[in-house]
């Protein structure tokens, strides 16, 4: 093996490498988004009103 062929080997390599590394990225972030989507959130809490009565 000269050494040519290695470096295409170790540069064939890293790319896999990277190319499954971003795809795990997305992989995650979607199920992350996914998961937010579906997730019971707690319903935002009501905020008593008051009311200002003018009297003449």
């Amino acid at each position: 093996m000269n050494n040519t062929e290695l470096q295409s080997n170790a540069g064939g390599f890293s790319m896999r490498r990277t190319f499954l590394t971003l795809l795990g990225g997305m992989a995650a972030f979607g199920i992350l988004t996914a998961s937010y989507a579906t997730a019971d959130l707690p319903a935002p809490e009501m905020q008593p009103t008051q009311q200002t009565v003018i009297v003449d």
